[in-house]
This record gives structure tokens, sequence and C-alpha cells, in this order.
């Protein structure tokens, strides 16, 4: 036994749950779980059943492989007579990595610039300066999210703060700041933001 929180309009209540799991016998992978809470008239004198079940899948991402959820159904049903369904699908499911690298002190082994070479061929539109952009990187309005890069080449060369001419070809990159999703009057994204010359 153990608990299991039902919302009413008044009050959150603590109930006892049981339930099942589904395992692949051969695998050992977790297939399923079912949640059945007890004692719900408690909290809910007019229903009579309700219950969740969440599917899980294998997936591999970068080379790992993880069980992750695929689906969860919650169904529920009332003294009237009423039922209800819940379906709730997971697509499109990414993995975010990060990378830290901490120096404590200065023991003269931390990389530095060679003022012998040219710095990297890297500049900055002047303010106000309007690019035009081809996009290289292809969005998706189903499977793009904020934070994705953005790849566009530069169409028309721009003057850079520092007086040099950046030619037309060159790469920008950015990435997606927001992703709004519009169905009418047809799907699109929002446009990249924060782009850098490179």
């Amino acid at each position: 036994m153990g608990r299991y929180v039902v919302e009413n309009p008044i009050e959150k209540i603590i109930v006892g749950y049981h339930g099942s799991i589904d395992i692949d016998p051969q695998s050992a992978d977790l297939l399923a779980a079912t949640v059945i809470p007890t004692d719900l008239q408690e909290a809910m004198p007019m229903a009579c059943d309700t219950g969740i079940r969440m599917m899980y899948k294998r997936t591999t991402l970068n080379a790992s492989a993880f069980t992750i959820p695929e689906a969860v159904a919650q169904e529920y049903v009332d003294g009237n007579g009423w039922y209800f369904s819940n379906w709730i699908q997971y697509n499109g499911c990414r993995q975010y990595s990060a990378e830290s690298t901490f120096q404590f002190g200065n023991d003269g082994t931390a990389p530095r610039l060679d003022s012998s070479q040219p710095q990297a061929a890297r500049a900055m539109p002047r303010r106000g300066s309007t690019l035009e952009l081809r996009l290289v990187t292809n969005l998706d309005s189903g499977l793009s999210s904020a934070g994705d890069p953005v790849e566009a080449v530069l169409v028309r060369p721009v003057q850079a703060r520092d007086g040099r001419a950046i030619p037309a070809g060159s790469m920008v990159s950015g990435h997606l700041t927001q992703v709004q999703r519009t169905y009418s009057p047809e799907p699109r994204l929002g446009l990249p933001s924060a782009l850098t010359q490179s």
C-alpha cells in the first residue's frame, strides 16, 4: 500500500493505491505500469473508478540505451455513468548534455592564445545591420525546440563593427530562442535569434 494524491475542487487527499507492472521476460525491460487508487470515494464521492497506465519503450540516444515513457493513459468513471479517457503520447524525445572544465589556481598549463597567429575569422555586424540569410538547418514544426542550433549562410555582404567586410557565403550560427506553433493559416516556427558570425 502506498500514497496516491487525489485532488477535488476543495482539497487534496492522500489515498492508498495498488497496481501491477509488466516486464519483458527476455530483456527484463519495463513495459508498462498500472496504478489504481483505493478508497477513492473519500476524496471524490461521485467517482466509481479511475486508473493510470504508463507504457514504456527502449530507445537509443548517442549509442546509449534508455527505457523512457512512451504513452500514458488515464481512465475515469463517475456515478452518473460518465466515462472519461485521457491519452498522452510522447514523440521526438531528445537527450541534452553539457560539458564543463574546472581549473583551480594557475599552474601555467592553461591554454593561451598565440598572438603570432591571426585571430579567427570571426566578426560581428554593425548594430542595426540587416542580414539577409539562407537557412541551412532544416526546421521541423513538429520536432524543433527552443535551444536547437541553427545555421545559415549570409546572402549579401555586410560591414563589421571593426570596418571589415563580412563576405557573402559566411556561415552564421545561432539557436532557436522560442518556438511558437501556429496552426492557422499554416504551421510555422519562430525565427532564430542571437546569431553570431563564424
